[in-house]
């Protein structure tokens, strides 16, 4: 697959930038860190977390509405796997998310699984596939 460009004498691809795009805000939802975008088409809504505020965000296109739910603790990644339904990661914890419109509550004792991490350590990215969990990890502090 060609992106175009030329290769340098090293042999790196040169690739041209386009600089006539602009970035528009879709909606006027803000974050102290958001993170981990993942689109959704058979919604047209992009899932994206505050990791901070521990807040899972479901943002719908065109109409740029954004619905919130509050986790109740920090949240490091969000995916849905294909099964149905979301999978965040946070702090050391893996837990499906409530359904669209549901209260984020403690549910059933084996909804979330706590994992084993160093001190210090928590999850900051989530990624799914059939039958696996891809999760990142990082230095809390």
């Amino acid at each position: 697959m060609s992106l175009g460009g030329r290769r340098s004498a090293k042999g790196i691809a040169v690739v041209g930038v386009r600089t006539d795009l602009v970035a528009e805000p879709v909606g006027d939802v803000t974050a102290v860190l958001g993170e981990g975008p993942y689109w959704v088409p058979e919604d047209d809504c992009l899932l994206w977390v505050d990791i901070h505020r521990g807040q899972l965000h479901r943002t719908y296109f065109p109409s740029g509405e954004t619905a919130t739910m509050d986790l109740g603790a920090a949240v490091g990644g969000v995916s849905p796997p294909s099964g149905g339904g979301i999978l965040t990661a946070g702090g050391n914890r893996l837990a499906p998310a409530p359904a669209r419109g549901a209260r984020a509550r403690s549910g059933p004792r084996g909804s979330s699984r706590k994992c084993r991490l160093r001190e210090g350590i928590r999850f900051n990215d989530a990624s799914v596939d059939p039958g696996r969990a891809s999760l990142g990890r990082l230095h809390a502090h």
